[in-house]
């Protein structure tokens, strides 16, 4: 299974996806043919993303040769800014690359520190294509100057809300919003149904709010009977997502923080599907997702000379 033959002007890529949250993996590594890897402007990167005259995705995934021990990950945006967290993208591109090197775990050296996945050896009823991975996130953290929050205040509980029933807004009741980071910045909401959320207008509208300096991830969540969750997320700079692996792990950490759940793993039901995270509430400990990547297809796309980094 092999992607790397690159020309001058044209980029190799998987399309991949992970409970919908779909995904460009590039792998940039230099080969004997092509011996410079492919830097991308935010020009490029943006008409690669567009869902009619591109390719369309969530984020781009770029692996790049090791540094030190361990191969590059980069994520990018649709709009051609750098992320620094990408849970269901990195589950994708770690199961892509364990299967071209023909290897069971990998480790990335992400934007944010060290990424371990691992996944299970596929069976006669599982192929290559559709793997169930498990990567440790990192570390969770609801310091506000780490988030970051534009001043100091109590993460567990923003002077920011929801009104139900006013417009913008259509949530039932929610509590004061709980901001995380892991990896990157999010605002979690505890609603009583989040099925009655909007995303399009109550994360647009909180993703730019003051009190975040680099935007933020917005989360709709409630906590079902049994103690699985429903999760309904505004990703920055993507808009609606059908799923969001690092949201997912936040509203779990948020969840778990504020004692309302008590376990040390839960499902979050998702737009696009099912994922289950794992955390026992110790900040020095890291936080883990569990869900399936999808390898769709393989194609390439033109690079000209304007779209190329200077």
């Amino acid at each position: 299974m092999s992607d790397r033959t690159m020309s001058d002007n044209i980029v190799r890529f998987t399309k991949a996806h992970s409970n919908g949250n779909d995904f460009v993996i590039i792998d940039n590594r230099p080969t004997q043919t092509q011996k410079a890897k492919h830097k991308f402007t935010p020009l490029y990167i943006q008409q690669m993303a567009h869902r009619h005259k591109g390719i369309g995705f969530d984020q781009m995934m770029v692996v790049e040769a090791p540094k030190t021990d361990y191969p590059v990950l980069k994520i990018y945006n649709q709009d051609g800014t750098k992320a620094m967290a990408c849970g269901n993208g990195t589950l994708c591109a770690a199961s892509l690359m364990m299967t071209k090197l023909n290897q069971n775990e990998i480790i990335f050296d992400g934007p944010a520190g060290l990424l371990h996945a691992a996944r299970r050896p596929p069976t006669a009823e599982q192929d290559l294509l559709k793997c169930e991975v498990s990567l440790a996130m990192g570390k969770v953290s609801f310091d506000w100057n780490k988030i970051p929050l534009a001043y100091e205040c109590d993460s567990a509980k923003l002077p920011i809300h929801i009104e139900a029933n006013k417009a913008p807004f259509a949530a039932s009741h929610c509590d004061d919003a709980i901001a995380v980071n892991i990896g990157n910045p999010h605002c979690v909401f505890f609603c009583d149904d989040a099925e009655q959320s909007l995303p399009e207008n109550e994360g647009s509208y909180f993703e730019n709010h003051p009190l975040f300096p680099d935007r933020c991830n917005v989360e709709f969540v409630s906590i079902n009977q049994g103690g699985s969750m429903r999760m309904r997320v505004w990703e920055r700079s993507a808009g609606v997502t059908l799923a969001c692996g690092s949201g997912a792990c936040a509203s779990f950490a948020a969840a778990k923080q504020s004692g309302r759940i008590t376990a040390n793993s839960a499902v979050v039901h998702l737009d696009g599907g099912k994922a289950t995270i794992s955390w026992d509430g110790n900040i020095e400990h890291d936080i883990y997702i569990t869900a399936t990547a999808h390898i769709m297809y393989q194609g390439s796309f033109p690079l000209t000379a304007d779209h190329q980094a200077q």
